[in-house]
């Protein structure tokens, strides 16, 4: 059996802190075989600076992929960004251009060493090109809805789409999950959650905009002006009055559940410490280049991490943002919130991840027995590891 050898002058592990003068034997099929803190030069070896286990991409839309460029990035708020994605899908787009810019955006992901993703999908439009990929997927199937009447029918149609999806790409690779709270009635949101096995996660947009904070609390803003403008039947939504959603969902949610809640860019402190005190199960995504775009906010980072939460990084789609780039929503945090160290970062977009997945038997540290992937961080100062505009991830190929 072939083995290779990967020698970084940093690299980051998830099993501690990040080793200097690293060496990491792999088999052929990137299976970590042994790991070394101080490496003795080989001919064959592979050298790079800075590597990190690959990366898991937490949140992503790639059906969405053929919307690149087509919404204006002026951050108007929520309503704004769903009129326009309201008024492009009416906009018929041929399968074959479509899975073209799925295709690119896939092989995007896999060169810059992305190995699994959790990707939300309201239609099979995504499936021809998961089957293909290299990259592990999980497939979200999203349902909506603010009838209680239709609660049933909506939830099969979604119960159907995610077993197309297990059928190709194998059990437990699909769930099916909620939109957000704004955007599914009560009566749906049990439905989901009672019929929801166990092991599987689940994933739902959680207050990532004023106005969905103003539609849920009672029912105003521009979110209702929207449903108004486009005649959506909202009489069923009941809304939240004075308690947060997050923590009103998380009275609902079976306990042996795992959810992420993706974006929390208005998620408070307070909110934060009540919902990690009370569910174990619980993630919270970033996806900054999104919220920038949709609202020019970005969530409340130190709270997040002084709240205890964990916490896994996101992309979201490429109508909210100009590329699938891991590295570049890590650079925009880092920039952000210049006390974060690196290594939490690393271990967010990589570990965190998997375990949110179900996948870190596989994925997100460095360890014998594990096929992490390998990411060498381009650019990155192995004495000082910052993320920077200039930094750029490729993947470690190892033939």
């Amino acid at each position: 059996m072939k083995t290779h050898r990967i020698v970084a002058d940093l690299l980051f592990t998830n099993e501690g802190p990040p080793l200097r003068g690293a060496a990491v034997d792999v088999d052929e099929n990137g299976m970590v075989l042994a790991i070394s803190g101080e490496a003795t030069p080989g001919v064959n070896d592979l050298r790079v600076t800075v590597a990190s286990p690959g990366f898991v991409n937490a949140h992503c839309h790639l059906e969405l992929s053929h919307l690149k460029g087509r919404i204006a990035d002026d951050a108007r708020g929520m309503a704004h960004f769903i009129a326009n994605m309201m008024a492009f899908r009416q906009v018929h787009i041929p399968q074959a251009a479509n899975e073209s810019c799925m295709t690119e955006a896939d092989g995007f992901m896999w060169q810059e060493g992305v190995v699994a993703v959790g990707d939300v999908s309201n239609t099979r439009a995504s499936l021809p090109v998961k089957s293909a990929s290299l990259i592990r997927y999980h497939t979200f199937v999203e349902v909506m809805g603010l009838s209680a009447e239709h609660a049933a029918a909506i939830l099969n149609a979604g119960v159907e789409l995610c077993k197309e999806f297990e059928a190709v790409l194998g059990p437990g690779r699909a769930s099916v999950t909620p939109h957000a709270v704004y955007s599914v009635s009560r009566e749906l949101m049990k439905r989901i959650f009672s019929d929801h096995p166990g092991h599987l996660p689940l994933s739902i947009h959680m207050q990532e905009s004023s106005d969905e904070l103003d539609y849920c609390r009672n029912k105003s803003g521009p979110l209702a002006d929207l449903f108004k403008r486009n005649k959506v039947s909202d009489s069923d939504f009941l809304p939240y009055g004075n308690e947060y959603p997050l923590l009103s969902l998380l009275k609902a949610l079976p306990p042996s559940g795992r959810l992420q809640a993706v974006h929390n860019t208005f998620t408070t402190v307070d909110q934060l410490k009540k919902a990690v005190d009370s569910f174990r199960a619980l993630f919270f995504c970033m996806c900054p280049s999104a919220n920038m775009f949709i609202t020019g906010r970005l969530p409340d980072v130190p709270g997040l991490v002084s709240a205890g939460a964990r916490l896994t990084v996101g992309t979201d789609s490429l109508a909210s943002n100009d590329r699938l780039s891991m590295v570049k929503e890590l650079t925009l945090l880092q920039e952000h919130f210049s006390s974060v160290p690196t290594e939490s970062l690393v271990r967010w977009a990589t570990l965190h991840g998997a375990q949110f997945l179900g996948l870190e038997s596989e994925f997100g540290s460095v360890k014998p027995g594990k096929t992490p992937g390998f990411v060498v961080l381009e650019n990155m100062n192995p004495d000082n590891p910052r993320f920077h505009p200039e930094v750029r991830a490729k993947r470690i190929s190892l033939n």
